[in-house]
Formats: structure tokens, sequence, C-alpha cells
């Protein structure tokens, strides 16, 4: 490491057994946007059905073919390949 390098170890203990260490020593680097952890979080918390809970949906209940829920999921997946 180099003196302009920063470091975190964060921990999350429903999810993983060992911290989580973030080295951000890259000036122009990309990430997956943290992909792998929210996949994590979303399998122990149900983060997507509870957000989706939190909207109103004013599609017409007679024309819904996939529930909120299932619409999110897929469009935060698709965001993370």
């Amino acid at each position: 490491m180099t003196p302009d390098t920063l470091s975190q170890t964060v921990r999350f203990p429903d999810l993983f057994d060992k911290p989580l260490v973030a080295t951000f020593d890259q000036q122009q680097a990309s990430s997956d946007r943290g992909g792998v952890l929210l996949k994590a979080a979303e399998r122990v918390y149900g983060l997507v059905k509870a957000f989706a809970g939190c909207l109103t949906d004013k599609r017409a209940p007679e024309k819904i073919r996939r529930a909120r829920a299932d619409v999110i999921g897929q469009r935060i997946d698709s965001t993370l390949r």
C-alpha cells in the first residue's frame, strides 16, 4: 500500500464470516457497484421485496403479469451485469 491508499474494513456478521476489506488505491477504477454484497444482502434480508412494498402500484390490476418485486429484481440484476 502507498501513502495514498485508503483502506476500510466493514463487518457484516449476518452475511459473511470474514470482514469485508475495501481498498481504494486506484484513481480511475470502476467496480461492480457492490453487486456481490447486494445479492448476498437480498438473500438474507429480502431487500427487493421490502423496497417494492414501499411503492404504490398504479398499474391496472387486470393487466399485471409480473409482480412489482419481480420487475424491480430483474432491473437490479440487469444493472449488475
